[in-house]
């Protein structure tokens, strides 16, 4: 088996060889993705800041055949700018590359999993990875629903990763043309250096509109000097990441508010359950703070 992260293309030619490589009968690979729509559980549920992001749910049946898809793409290597949802990156290395410059420009996509059609997945599966027509089409339905990629699914952020490879290679030349620090956290892009000028902002814009994905203005915030700069829930004012003052003292509010008050009015599952929880979001305030 490749290394992770290893390979540039699939090639995979036949349907059987696709079936071989995800260790998935044949025949049910093509019935399932003859029979796509029916093995979802379509809800919404709400965001952080109001509104609603609608949730693809697939059955076990599907769920397992789209986690070895996803096993099968991380074989396929992901640009260097890229950190969400692959192995070794996180949070923290997105915001590491950012660390004390004077200057931080986030952009963030609207509807990013919405925007990626089947039309692109089909594109990335046949012309990007090198599968035959036949092979594209299969993955495509088995990876797509309603014509988009489904929010959730266990190898949507993979997909989405290498349909933006090309936007990431360009926004990169830019970014080095410019002496500017550029990375990506799945939808949330972020650029940082001595200066960040209109022109690259409005060039990086353009490269952005080209390729048929469209930008959340909401969610641009360009930062200057000592103004205070956060990257994926980290700020990076400093030469390494912290997490904000207001997000520890809120989560120590939220573990005394519980052992205080709250842990005597849950049953014992509810209990534990929110004990792990809430020790979940102190050891990860404790990792950050111990990093070096």
């Amino acid at each position: 088996m490749p290394n992770i992260y290893s390979k540039k293309r699939l090639n995979i030619n036949l349907l059987k060889h696709l079936s071989y490589r995800l260790v998935i009968p044949l025949i049910e690979l093509k019935h399932i993705a003859e029979n796509v729509e029916p093995l979802y559980k379509f809800y919404k549920e709400p965001k952080k800041n109001g509104g609603f992001r609608g949730i693809s749910n697939p059955t076990p049946r599907l769920k397992k055949i789209q986690k070895a898809i996803h096993k099968l793409l991380t074989e396929i290597k992901i640009s260097d700018s890229a950190h969400g949802g692959i192995k070794g990156r996180s949070n923290l290395t997105n915001a590491q590359c950012h660390c004390n410059q004077r200057f931080l420009l986030n952009l963030d996509f609207k509807n990013f999993f919405p925007s990626i059609s089947h039309y692109k997945v089909y594109e990335l599966f046949h012309k990007t990875l090198g599968c035959s027509s036949e092979v594209a089409k299969v993955l495509t339905r088995l990876t797509t629903v309603r014509g988009q990629v489904p929010q959730g699914g266990s190898m949507s952020t993979d997909i989405a990763n290498l349909v933006m490879g090309e936007i990431d290679k360009r926004l990169e030349g830019l970014s080095k043309k410019y002496d500017i620090n550029y990375t990506r956290f799945v939808d949330d892009m972020s650029f940082s250096g001595k200066t960040i000028p209109d022109k690259f902002i409005s060039t990086a814009k353009q490269i952005i509109s080209q390729s048929s994905f469209d930008l959340n203005s909401e969610k641009e915030h360009l930062s200057d000097g000592s103004m205070p700069k956060v990257i994926t829930g980290l700020s990076v004012n400093r030469k390494k990441p912290t997490v904000p003052r207001h997000v520890k003292r809120a989560i120590r509010k939220e573990a005394y508010l519980f052992s205080k008050y709250e842990s005597n009015n849950l049953s014992a599952a509810d209990k534990m359950s929110r004990e792990k929880q809430i020790q979940g979001k102190l050891s990860y305030v404790n990792y950050i703070t111990e990093i070096k």
